[in-house]
């Protein structure tokens, strides 16, 4: 799973939704919150050999919802990467 390819497509959904017409988003955002469930779950199944870009990825992903403290808690996952450093995390 391409971890990059999931958090755009969140991205993008968000997009979406947000520059349509005025309706209904509930369906759509309940949409979005399964594919960063099934995002948490691969970066889980991963374990250590792959976590930091999953949690980058979810990190990612609530910011876009404006969840900060869940993004906050999968960048600093993410961070303790040793792939990472402070410099490699942005959004």
């Amino acid at each position: 799973m391409e971890f990059n390819q999931q958090s755009k497509y969140v991205e993008d959904m968000l997009w979406y939704i947000y520059s349509s017409k005025i309706h209904n988003i509930k369906p759509q955002i309940e949409a979005i919150e399964e594919k960063i469930n099934q995002i948490e779950s691969a970066a889980r199944r991963l374990g250590k050999i792959d976590y930091g870009p999953g949690y980058y990825a979810l990190g990612k992903s609530y910011v876009i919802l404006e969840d900060f403290r869940k993004a906050r808690k999968n960048l600093e996952i993410a961070l303790n990467d040793f792939r990472y450093k402070p410099n490699d995390i942005y959004y």
